[in-house]
């Protein structure tokens, strides 16, 4: 019922119609097991997205990705939609609106710690006191570009890392890569080899936003 009434309309629908739907068809989906049911709603997860085209499909990603919730584009890829057929019609179709682009959004790739601010997470970088690193933020609203930020902080810490992008920085709309616990603990106890394994999991984490 859902999926013939919204895709009785899905064609007026605008990014932020998508966008909204998308997420709840991403906590509807992680709720169900295998079978006609989720079957059904993936299907439409997909047809949200495959049916977005040029600079409206570009706006859905970034405001599915700036949700702050975990459930990014690349979680409706790799986790939200478990039919390989459809994940790859979806990439296809990604890949094609891409190339027809004629302008593209400046974009920026950041890291957080010893970049954004010196705090307490990471080593590293300029030696300033703990805050804000000088100059950083009215360069970026300078560029008035989209922001990513790729950082080594585990993905269980992205509410709090958010909060703090929000409250210290006045940076409210962001596309968080995150690292994971595995590495981050590994990296404390080779403290020799952290710089490498942190490195490899944010290079990662890149090849796989990319």
């Amino acid at each position: 019922a859902l999926r013939g009434a919204v895709t009785a309309v899905l064609g007026d629908l605008g990014a932020v119609a998508r966008a909204r739907l998308c997420g709840i068809l991403v906590e509807r989906l992680a709720k169900l097991k295998p079978g006609p049911l989720r079957d059904e709603e993936e299907q439409l997860l997909h047809d949200l997205f495959h049916g977005a085209e040029g600079a409206d499909l570009v706006e859905l990603k970034r405001l599915v990705d700036t949700t702050g919730n975990n459930h990014d584009l690349l979680h409706v890829i790799n986790a939200a939609i478990s039919d390989e057929a459809r994940r790859e019609s979806l990439l296809e179709h990604f890949v094609a609106q891409a190339e027809r682009l004629t302008t593209h959004p400046l974009h920026i790739l950041s890291d957080i710690d010893m970049t954004i601010w010196i705090g307490k997470f990471g080593s590293g970088g300029p030696k300033f006191p703990n805050g804000i690193v000088p100059g950083v933020l009215p360069f970026l609203r300078a560029l008035g570009a989209r922001l990513t930020f790729l950082s080594a902080r585990p993905r269980a810490w992205e509410t709090q890392t958010r909060r703090a992008l929000r409250d210290e920085a006045g940076i409210v709309e962001a596309t968080l890569l995150c690292g994971d616990v595995q590495t981050l603990l590994r990296s404390l106890y080779r403290r020799s080899e952290s710089r490498r394994l942190l490195g490899q999991r944010k290079e990662a984490a890149f090849a796989r936003f990319e």
